[in-house]
């Protein structure tokens, strides 16, 4: 067990866990030497997924997630922040007033903890490999990524209606290739002839092996049961809409942490409903994105700062004056109000 006893423990080194454990340890402006102590805890890799992905600002300008990663690691370094890459939270306790985090290798204990697992878009699929991969956009890109031959057989995985319009576009712009999309939610009947092209499944689908030029699959109903098999050239995740199926939170079990379909609830600043826990990043959003973290992050770590700081000064940091971060010393939860969980 570490002896150490941090001020702040964040869960997941993805966006939105780099900022807000650089935020919540050096306040703002962002120092390169940070007041609080601060350690993250990585399941994989720092940036993990986002190194993959883009920060988009409009249709046309956007940032490489693995620069943006870059530069979150170097300031996180700067400001003091430790950082232990591939370990894997397994159990927490966040009851009491110094909460303890255990993983598969080590115990560490803080004072605040973050939760900034972000999430898998499928908790079938254990990582993304060379026939595995989350959908390239705009979808004229993904056509010119796809492979040349013709009559392949492709498999989309996605939550709805979006997920069904990019695969009729991503038909029409390769006629020549056999597109299966996997859905949860079933499209209204009076569109269903709309999707003829498209060949539709109801249900989930668990990756049963993948070879260099295939992936095997076992496609399961709506309640789970498998009904079929069948081999795809390549199966692309629609990102943006697939239903949040992981276990990434799996660790909170008896927590007290609020969940709502996988999703942790948490206010506008990331409080959870337990004192000095709060969530932040994909993880409390069904809108994903690099952007969506960054802010959801930024501000959750502000939100710990504040407390930190008021806890060890007795007084308020100097923020932005419009941050609407209540006291956390006249209430527990840096709320005004109770979170309304309905």
């Amino acid at each position: 067990m570490t002896e150490q006893i941090y001020d702040l423990i964040t869960i997941g080194g993805g966006p939105a866990g780099l900022i807000c454990a650089i935020t919540g340890a050096t306040g703002i402006p962002i120092n390169s030497s940070g007041l609080f102590s601060s350690l993250i805890i990585e399941e994989g890799e720092i940036g993990n997924f986002a190194k993959y992905g883009k920060l988009r600002v409009t249709h046309k300008w956007f940032f490489m997630g693995h620069k943006v990663m870059n530069f979150l690691a170097i300031d996180a370094k700067e400001a003091g922040v430790q950082i232990i890459e591939h370990e894997k939270v397994i159990e927490v306790n966040l009851k009491s007033d110094i909460k303890t985090i255990k993983t598969n290798k080590d115990i560490y204990k803080g004072k605040k903890i973050a939760i900034c697992t972000g999430f898998f878009p499928h908790g079938n699929l254990v990582k993304f490999t060379k026939n595995i991969r989350v959908m390239f956009s705009p979808i004229e890109l993904e056509a010119t990524f796809l492979p040349e031959e013709k009559d392949i057989k492709i498999l989309i995985l996605g939550g709805g209606h979006g997920t069904a319009e990019l695969a009729l576009k991503l038909k029409s712009l390769r006629p020549d290739i056999k597109i299966s999309v996997i859905m949860e939610e079933k499209l209204n009947p009076e569109v269903e002839n709309k999707y003829e092209g498209l060949k539709i499944h109801y249900g989930s689908v668990r990756v049963k092996k993948e070879s260099s030029n295939n992936v095997e699959c076992i496609l399961l109903d709506e309640a789970g049961n498998e009904v079929n098999t069948g081999e795809y050239r390549k199966m692309l995740v629609d990102y943006n809409s697939y239903t949040m199926k992981t276990k990434v939170t799996d660790f909170l079990k008896d927590s007290g942490i609020t969940l709502k379909e996988g999703y942790i609830k948490a206010d506008n600043n990331g409080n959870t409903g337990i004192c000095g826990v709060v969530a932040a990043g994909n993880i409390v959003t069904p809108v994903s994105g690099v952007i969506t973290a960054l802010s959801t992050g930024f501000t959750a770590g502000l939100n710990l700062y504040t407390q930190l700081y008021q806890e060890k000064y007795n007084k308020t940091p100097l923020l932005f004056p419009w941050l609407p971060i209540g006291d956390p010393l006249k209430h527990p939860l840096g709320m005004e109000e109770k979170v309304d969980w309905a």
